[in-house]
């Protein structure tokens, strides 16, 4: 339950309280009392003593009726807020929401790179270069489980690219960065030219690896920096409540989908483990 709702559920809780404890202590029948149902608003009723006689308010029902009565009274306001709520948040606009297309400022084209995670355990990369940046890609590849050769752009075969998974470019020389990735385009082969998005066919990504999440952020190769900050600022979110939870809940997958048949309710019930995170 979020600090809202409580609050909200308190001041009924009160209100409920205070105006029992005025009806059933008999304040409202108090000659001249102006507020409430005081006698001051019913004079003009003709016999008004019939209904508002304090002997038929205080005999006629025991008085866990009117607690009952003002409690309900209460959570149907209360998911009367709730309803009008969300009502007047779809039926409004949002200052939240994006600009219209209209109104929207020019930006980069829509990604046409996919997002995919592959489990490759038997696959073999190829990196062409021999500084500093092919080092470290094929470093990063051998972390994930490739078999990687590194050789240097002399020593480089076109009609080999076809027997790697993927391959890196990773050479200052852009003519030749070029034929390695008309070669794997032809081999029907993953490239990846460094610094040259137009000559890719996959993108490298900020990864962040913590328990069982890797979390991978990519910007299609326009500014790899900016991807490394949005990376910087999930890291953060990976918090050990989170992975316990989520720990827990893949060791009890079994149990969730016997008590859970249908996906829907399956789901529902899962993200109320996460809630209080």
């Amino acid at each position: 339950m979020t600090r809202t709702a409580k609050l909200t559920y308190a001041i009924l809780a009160v209100a409920t309280a205070v105006a029992a404890g005025l009806m059933l202590g008999q304040y409202g029948m108090i000659p001249g009392f102006d507020f409430g149902c005081g006698q001051y608003y019913y004079t003009d009723i003709p016999n008004w003593e019939r209904y508002f006689s304090v002997r038929g308010i205080v005999d006629s029902c025991p008085r866990w009726v009117y607690y009952v009565l003002f409690a309900a009274w209460g959570v149907l306001m209360y998911k009367l807020w709730t309803w009008l709520d969300r009502y007047a948040s779809t039926t409004k606009p949002s200052p939240y929401r994006e600009p219209s297309s209209a109104a929207a400022s020019p930006s980069i084209s829509p990604p046409t790179a996919f997002p995919i995670f592959l489990a490759l355990r038997t696959a073999r990369a190829l990196v062409v270069g021999t500084g500093r940046v092919a080092t470290h890609k094929a470093e990063t590849l051998r972390a994930y489980g490739f078999a990687v050769d590194l050789c240097e752009p002399a020593t480089f075969d076109a009609t080999t690219v076809a027997t790697y998974t993927l391959v890196i470019a990773a050479t200052s020389d852009v003519p030749f960065n070029r034929r390695v990735s008309e070669a794997c385009r032809a081999a029907r082969v993953l490239v990846n030219v460094v610094d040259d998005p137009e000559l890719c066919s996959f993108y490298f990504s900020a990864v962040e690896r913590k328990g069982p999440f890797t979390v991978a952020v990519s910007s299609n190769g326009t500014c790899p920096v900016a991807a490394q900050v949005l990376r910087d600022r999930i890291r953060p979110l990976l918090t050990d409540d989170l992975i316990a939870t989520t720990e827990r809940l893949a060791r009890d997958r079994a149990d969730w989908k016997k008590n859970y048949p249908d996906s829907k309710s399956r789901a529902a019930a899962m993200h109320k483990e996460f809630a209080h995170l």
